[in-house]
């Protein structure tokens, strides 16, 4: 060792012992093999957001397995359809006995002897369960299970006033006032509710812009950040009036960017709406977007206050 060169001595003490500076050198080889694969992981992050943001193109679907998934889709419908106006398999209307009751509290055996089907009964009982509420008769009437003739029918025996009575609150600084309408409050009004701040307010009307109007007190549920003990706090300051404005999106006029801003259809469903419309042309009426893949009941009793189809769109 003590013949050697003084040269060699510090290249053998470089390699056994490197610098925190050696770890960070490539070489020509490695420099390029980097460069290789950040261009690789470009082109992969373009085409990952292409497929989230962009359309999908006419025809891309499987034609097979959409129109398996439509023909089984049309034949389950029909056959709930045909249940929902309370006729059995032979056709024939089931017997039925009227008599006092709150649909707030009915279950599942009283709705059918009432009259309904199970599967119309099942759709009300599960609406309730899930924080739903009729305040007046005609709240019943806006449950999309039940026909005119139907609530007609039942509209006398419903244990529900006419109209809400306006009982005075108290504001936070504890002056008297009127309930506050959802369909028409503003920030100021909202920012006036227990446990609502102004940023609160903003949020809940631009949910409500979105939506196109509220059509249940209950949708304010969905607002992001909105908990169970806060919905209960101010529930009972809030009503929606009969005159409610709704905005409706024509769902054959409208394009892919307008569906997929609406929160009930999204990127996904937007996608397939147009992919259908354009395969199979315009939908004749709102019940036809049932046919469509990934809309389901609870998609459909959602959506169906938001969307219509105008006649200039069928030409």
């Amino acid at each position: 060792m003590r013949g050697l060169p003084v040269a060699v001595m510090q290249r053998r003490k470089k390699i056994f012992s490197p610098t925190f500076r050696d770890y960070f050198i490539f070489s020509r080889r490695e420099r390029r093999g980097l460069l290789i694969l950040s261009f690789l992981l470009l082109i992969q992050c373009i085409v990952l957001w292409y497929l989230h943001h962009w359309p999908v193109a006419p025809g891309s679907l499987n034609q097979n397995a959409l129109s398996e998934t439509v023909s089984y889709d049309s034949a389950f419908i029909s056959s709930e359809l045909e249940t929902a106006k309370g006729l059995s398999v032979t056709g024939t209307a089931k017997p039925d006995r009227l008599f006092p009751f709150n649909p707030n509290s009915a279950g599942k055996a009283e709705w059918m002897e009432l009259g309904l089907s199970e599967r119309q009964a099942m759709t009300i009982v599960k609406y309730v369960s899930r924080g739903g509420r009729f305040r007046v008769r005609k709240d019943v009437k806006k449950m999309y299970v039940l026909s005119e003739p139907e609530y007609s029918r039942l509209e006398p025996y419903i244990l529900l006033p006419d109209s809400i009575i306006h009982k005075p609150v108290f504001e936070k600084s504890g002056h008297p006032r009127t309930w506050i309408d959802l369909a028409f409050a503003d920030t100021l009004e909202l920012d006036r509710l227990p446990g609502i701040g102004y940023g609160f307010a903003n949020r809940i009307i631009r949910y409500r812009e979105r939506l196109g109007g509220f059509v249940s007190i209950q949708q304010v549920r969905e607002v992001w950040g909105m908990t169970d003990s806060l919905f209960e706090r101010f529930q009972p300051f809030v009503f929606l009036s009969d005159s409610t404005p709704i905005q409706k999106t024509d769902i054959n006029a409208s394009t892919f960017g307008v569906l997929s801003k609406h929160p009930y259809i999204g990127y996904r469903l937007a996608r397939i709406l147009v992919n259908y419309r354009e395969q199979h042309g315009a939908f004749k009426d709102v019940d036809a977007i049932r046919n469509v893949p990934l809309v389901t009941d609870e998609i459909f009793r959602k959506l169906a206050p938001y969307i219509v189809v105008s006649d200039s769109s069928l030409h």
